[in-house]
């Protein structure tokens, strides 16, 4: 079986992830009152950071995976082919997103869980 028609599937999906803007999340704004000051544990403030940058990656990778088959099955038919896109195709590209936005989120989580509150909002 070859996996060339799948490639631009793959490659979609890589794109659509990196292109995802993850700014707001790593620099959020804060709007009205002061937000609660009680003070999380590192480990949830890592975990919520995290979350923030692997889920808008997922829903990129999922867009791109969507986009790359359809891009593969219209080249696909427009060749006469049968559009045969494989499961190793889908779960690479989102599982790809998935590593590129985790690797992404990483280092601004670990150092938002270091941070006092007080710092945290005067960075703001």
């Amino acid at each position: 079986m070859k996996y060339t028609r799948s490639v631009p599937a793959a490659v979609l999906a890589v794109l659509v992830t990196a292109a995802c803007d993850t700014s707001e999340l790593v620099n959020p704004e804060v709007d009205g009152p002061t937000p609660n000051l009680s003070a999380a544990p590192q480990a949830q403030i890592r975990t919520q950071f995290l979350s923030e940058s692997v889920l808008p990656a997922f829903m990129g990778g999922g867009v791109g995976v969507l986009a790359g088959a359809l891009a593969t099955a219209v080249y696909a038919s427009s060749n006469g082919w049968a559009v045969v896109i494989p499961v190793e195709a889908w779960l690479g590209g989102i599982t790809s997103a998935i590593l590129i936005g985790a690797v992404a989120g990483l280092m601004p989580a670990v150092r938002a869980s270091r941070l006092p509150p007080s710092v945290a909002l005067r960075t703001v």
